[in-house]
């Protein structure tokens, strides 16, 4: 009888770790990682290639993102992590484009276009495909509530707005780009606004998500906890 894979489904805040957290648990059981929200940033980048103007995007108005639509059709996205070199890499349409996923003009614009929900059902369709037959950790905004609901074991990461604001500076600082904390924190703040209000799958905390805050713990004490609470999830599934 065919094992029916294991999905561990990640949400959380942006820039409270869930990343790290998620790859490293990714490679602690030899899963498949995918990072959904670098496939919105993906997509925000594909429409910046192609010369669309993403400010101009509204929700509620098709024609004015019907060309990323049909960009998304004839484009090709590679999703890949290695976790012996903690290496994940992004490409389109053969490219890589890894490093430009992190850039802030990336960053400033993917809330706008990961709103749009024609967009969010192309994604979800690209997940599906991506997670099939696999054991996966999946990380993003709405992977516990609309992605993989019936997901057994789900984790909710969660920190300080400070905290965040001062590892997504240092992030920047390792691409050659200098941004104050300040200037960052209100982008952070303004993109909780959205992921948290937005009318499509918005960030919530589900009942049944383990959160996980990560504000005054190290990495490894987090990975620790969450790894602690897979495993009790993982035993309590056999015993059903």
């Amino acid at each position: 009888m065919r094992k029916t894979p294991t999905i561990i489904a990640v949400d959380g805040l942006s820039g409270s770790g869930k990343t790290s957290i998620s790859k490293a648990i990714a490679k602690h059981y030899g899963y498949e990682y995918l990072d959904t929200g670098s496939v919105y940033r993906a997509v925000t980048l594909l429409a910046l290639k192609n010369g669309l103007n993403v400010d101009s995007f509204d929700e509620s108005n098709k024609d004015t993102y019907a060309p990323l639509l049909r960009e998304l059709k004839k484009a090709n996205f590679s999703f890949t992590y290695n976790s012996e070199t903690d290496t994940a890499i992004a490409k389109i349409n053969d490219t890589d484009v890894t490093k430009e996923l992190k850039t802030p003009l990336v960053s400033n614009l993917v809330a706008k276009v990961s709103k749009i929900e024609d967009v969010r059902v192309w994604v979800r369709g690209f997940q599906y495909k991506y997670a099939e037959g696999k054991d996966i950790v999946m990380e993003g905004r709405d992977i516990t509530t609309v992605v993989f609901p019936n997901a057994k074991i789900k984790l909710f990461v969660t920190t300080d707005i400070d905290v965040r604001a001062e590892r997504r500076a240092k992030d920047y600082e390792r691409l050659g780009k200098f941004v104050s904390i300040e200037t960052v924190k209100k982008d952070i703040e303004a993109r909780d606004h959205l992921d948290i209000f937005r009318k499509h799958s918005p960030l919530k905390i589900t009942t049944d998500a383990y959160v996980l805050d990560t504000s005054y713990k190290t990495i490894d004490e987090t990975i620790a906890e969450a790894i602690s609470h897979i495993e009790e999830k993982l035993q309590n599934s056999k015993k059903d």
